[in-house]
């Protein structure tokens, strides 16, 4: 995601090129960009001078709208992380007040950070400011 952040969302780019960018082999990164696709995160398009770019801009996309997709606990959908299978806020396990605690904290910081914060230097991240004329 990074990667595809920092080349913008104006060109495709193919898996190809991000696997040997980013060295994560081809055949397991189709499959994460397969479910960025299905999560609404990328779009892609098949066939030649086809490929992979983020569907809005990287200050509009969320750590956690990237990890959620494959992060069951982050979505809502978990089931309780230690394998108890009844594990609920009703009847909860022994560790699920304080895993409630760590994952409703994990939640807000990649809720309030952005791709972007992550995929630019700081300064990078600010809008350039249109240069004076001079006359």
């Amino acid at each position: 995601m990074i990667y595809l952040a920092k080349k913008g969302n104006r060109h495709l780019i193919s898996g190809a090129q991000i696997s040997a960018h980013t060295r994560i082999p081809a055949k397991y990164l189709t499959a994460v960009l397969r479910e960025c696709v299905r999560s609404g995160i990328l779009e892609s398009t098949r066939g030649k001078g086809g490929g992979y770019r983020l569907t809005k801009a990287p200050q509009r996309i969320s750590l956690l709208d990237t990890v959620s997709c494959f992060e069951p606990q982050l979505s809502g959908k978990a089931t309780c992380p230690f394998g108890n299978k009844r594990c609920s806020a009703v009847n909860p396990c022994l560790a699920h007040d304080q895993w409630t605690t760590v994952n409703e904290t994990l939640k807000k910081f990649l809720g309030k950070t952005s791709l972007q914060d992550v995929a630019f230097e700081k300064a990078d991240r600010r809008t350039p400011r249109k240069r004076r004329s001079r006359s």
